[in-house]
């Protein structure tokens, strides 16, 4: 026994010294090019009998002779490997300024690091099919990353996060229970930040991640960004990777907040139809589709200085707000000309507000509970609509002419008190109660033409 421990005292003393690192760095360098068929360097090497394998100043080439990731430092804390399971267990996992190239160049079926773990695959067997490896780390703090892919087949997209062309600075990671199999990736984070290209900043993301091709989902999410901090569970579902790019279409969301804050001007990073947008409303509740076709329920939102909504909606066609046709069930809403007239109206980057109707601001302060069906410009309201001037119950439905600017106001109306004259502009008519069927056309409620039809 003492001679073991002697033994493993003296090459643990051998190994701290400097000409042995650099030795065994150098062969260790030369088997692995020689293994892998690419350039490998590797600075200093050391190894403890606890199982601690420390690399320094490592670089990595591709079959294209390019940089595939440079590392000042890796420590790997007792690695386990099977190659006949295809299985790789390590407990702990800690890199220090990494810079990671990955990429695929024209006439490429793969990345550069694909093409390399495909080489070695066929150098190690006689197919190059089989289970993908599954690597599993017990803890990992990866810190001053610099992550890059670009993939020369797709023009790179402006001012917008482009799943072809990624770069990802000041990136930090730690986390425990991570596992790798083929391009899926599973971990607890406890601490996620990044600055990407395109100048979105994850300040932070802490939650249960699973990220592939089929999506990206986090659990028990706490998401922070220069301008939303959002709470529960997300899930971005896609088929491949390439849907990112049509993020409005083809990104089916399945979210759940609670007492979140959502910036619009986030959502514009992966919806370039959103760029110049500033929009940021608090809510809770559970989403679910794509940003297209949208689906809310349970929903709490409050948006402006004073405006809240309670119920469900069903939104098909955002972003184009004038386009977008609105089902919403509304249990409680409180809102004001003010309020909606500051909501922005595409182009975003115009800097351009909803066009109202003019006939709102007399009403002041809005209280309505009921439905609400159709688009800004031409819609039916069903329920009970409190404002400054009275209260009205309507079944009403309003449609306006964008190229005459006329509207058409139809339905019933009923109020139990209501200042029509205040609404008209005209002292001749003061409160009235009324039952009654209306038809009311024109281009201000100060000159139009009325059919009405019931009791006042």
């Amino acid at each position: 026994m003492t001679f073991v421990l002697f033994v493993i005292l003296t090459v643990s003393a051998l190994l701290l010294l400097p000409q042995v690192q650099t030795h065994l760095a150098r062969r260790l360098s030369k088997y692995a090019s020689d293994r892998l068929g690419v350039e490998v360097r590797i600075g200093r090497f050391t190894a403890d009998p606890f199982g601690a394998i420390v690399l320094k100043d490592v670089y990595v080439g591709d079959l294209r002779q390019d940089t595939l990731f440079v590392i000042d430092m890796l420590k790997v804390t007792r690695p386990r490997i099977n190659t006949s399971a295809r299985f790789m267990r390590i407990s702990a996992l800690e890199v220090d300024h990494l810079r990671f190239a990955l990429s695929r160049t024209e006439g490429d079926a793969y990345s550069n690091l694909t093409n390399l773990v495909n080489r070695i695959s066929s150098d190690t067997s006689t197919s190059t099919t089989g289970d993908d490896w599954r690597i599993r780390c017990a803890r990992l703090d990866l810190h001053d990353i610099h992550f890059s892919f670009h993939d020369a087949h797709y023009e790179p997209m402006r001012n917008a996060v482009d799943m072809d062309h990624v770069d990802l600075r000041d990136v930090h990671v730690v986390g425990t229970g991570l596992d790798v199999i083929g391009d899926s990736v599973t971990a607890r984070l406890h601490q996620f930040t990044f600055l990407e290209q395109s100048g979105l900043r994850l300040k932070q993301l802490a939650g249960l991640v699973q990220v592939g091709p089929t999506g990206i989902r986090v659990g028990g999410m706490d998401l922070r960004t220069s301008g939303s901090t959002l709470q529960g569970d997300l899930e971005l579902l896609t088929e491949s990777w390439s849907d990112h790019n049509d993020f409005i279409d083809r990104v089916k969301l399945r979210v759940r907040l609670d007492s979140s804050v959502l910036e619009f001007a986030d959502v514009a990073y992966f919806a370039p139809e959103l760029q110049g947008i500033h929009l940021p409303i608090r809510l809770s509740g559970r989403v679910r589709g794509t940003i297209a076709d949208l689906k809310g329920r349970d929903m709490r939102i409050n948006f402006g200085e004073r405006s809240y909504f309670r119920g469900n909606a069903e939104l098909s066609g955002l972003p184009d707000i004038d386009n977008t046709f609105m089902l919403v069930d509304i249990a409680d809403m409180r809102t004001d000309a003010d309020d909606l007239s500051a909501l922005p109206a595409p182009p975003f980057t115009t800097g351009g507000t909803v066009d109202l109707p003019p006939e709102l601001t007399p009403l002041g302060p809005l209280r309505f509970s009921g439905n609400f069906t159709g688009f800004l410009r031409a819609f039916t309201a069903y329920g009970d609509l409190g404002t400054e001037l009275g209260t009205l119950r309507t079944d009403l439905s309003y449609e306006r002419d964008t190229i005459t600017d006329l509207f058409r106001l139809s339905g019933r109306l009923g109020t139990p008190g209501f200042e029509l004259g205040q609404l008209l502009g005209t002292s001749t008519l003061g409160g009235l109660t009324a039952d009654l069927r209306v038809l009311v056309t024109g281009r201000t409620f100060a000159n139009v033409k009325a059919d009405l039809e019931g009791t006042i």
